[in-house]
């Protein structure tokens, strides 16, 4: 007969004997813990479609910046992605000022709760922009610093 691992005999609620409020422990504890996870893997988009935003079109045997998106597809392509980084990183420095004065005054399930859903919610407009076709540089700076102001 297979011995039970160390982890399982060390958690309680995963014997048969445990508690129904046990087992409702460990599954918060894990899902808190996984949404979390994702909620921090969320917290640059930008870095991750930098990318696509100004692509080397020489790769694809292409000349020309067709394979740009606008308005990303100018010389300046540089200095636009670089401010998208320092409202990124200006808007978390002022929100980790804000949110710990807010966080202090409030219930912290609330403020996580609100916290993790609209930094999703603007997580998926930062990506919609490509399916809604916005070209506007000013769309991509008000979503990246709004959504520095919710993940804090």
């Amino acid at each position: 007969m297979a011995t039970v691992p160390l982890g399982f005999r060390l958690l309680p609620g995963v014997s048969n004997n445990s508690t129904r409020d046990t087992r409702y422990k460990i599954f918060i504890l894990v899902f808190t813990f996984f949404v979390y996870t994702s909620y921090h893997c969320s917290r640059k988009p930008i870095s991750i479609v930098k990318n696509e935003l100004h692509k080397n079109c020489t790769v694809l045997g292409i000349n020309d910046t067709s394979c740009d998106w606008k308005p990303f597809d100018h010389a300046n392509f540089k200095e636009l992605l670089g401010s998208l980084d320092y409202a990124y990183l200006f808007a978390y420095a002022i929100g980790m000022f804000l949110s710990g004065h807010i966080a202090e005054r409030m219930n912290l399930r609330y403020f996580l709760t609100a916290g993790m859903i609209s930094s999703g919610v603007m997580t998926i407009a930062f990506g919609l922009g490509y399916f809604w076709g916005i070209h506007s540089f000013a769309y991509y700076i008000v979503v990246q610093v709004y959504y520095n102001i919710c993940i804090i």
